[in-house]
């Protein structure tokens, strides 16, 4: 049972720090106009710009998923604190792993997404979005958030969340030997008295 609840954890710190960098990395503005949007997206502000009718609607649906996203931000770090608790005190490298071994999975997945990225990115708004998401280039919202915006959001999402695999992996590394040392220590002093 307590494995069970090590390799739940491992995941939850994956999709907690695979939230974070995307959270992170997407609502970095470059200019006053998608600052303004970042703002109506956390409802910070309403709408600073002359968006069309259809923009309106799309920046909405975003703003949906956005406060989902939050929630889930939240829920997630509640469920994550809450098994912190009960405890894992002897498993902390197997949680590093596990969450090293989920992030590497969620990783996998961005990348194959990334190497297809019109694909990926025209099936993620098919499945997600009931109104409008293709707009003209004129359109105000491209001009905005241009292609180009998207391939570099994505690239620095799986830039900051390989960090975090890799740091998983080194600190679950890290632990196991100071695990072995004490261990070792432990024995030796043992045999000493």
């Amino acid at each position: 049972m307590e494995k069970a609840k090590v390799v739940m954890l491992g995941f939850i710190l994956s999709l907690i720090a695979f939230l974070l960098c995307i959270r992170s990395v997407f609502f970095e503005t470059e200019n006053e106009e998608q600052k303004q949007i970042v703002d109506f997206l956390f409802g910070k502000s309403d709408y600073g710009l002359s968006f069309s009718k259809a923009e309106i609607e799309h920046l909405i649906e975003v703003k949906g998923f956005v406060f989902v996203g939050r929630i889930l931000l939240f829920c997630l770090l509640a469920s994550f604190l809450g098994f912190l608790i009960v405890g894992i005190a002897n498993r902390k490298e197997q949680l590093f792993l596990y969450g090293g071994i989920f992030g590497a999975v969620i990783l996998l997945f961005g990348f194959v997404a990334m190497l297809g990225f019109d694909q990926s990115f025209e099936l993620m708004h098919r499945l997600f979005f009931k109104t409008q998401w293709q707009f003209g280039e004129d359109s105000l919202l491209i001009k905005t958030f241009p292609y180009e915006f998207f391939i570099e959001r994505a690239k620095m999402i799986l830039f900051r969340f390989s960090v975090f695999v890799v740091s998983c992996f080194a600190i679950s590394f890290l632990l196991r030997r100071v695990f072995v040392v004490r261990h070792k220590a432990r024995y030796f002093l043992k045999r000493l008295s």
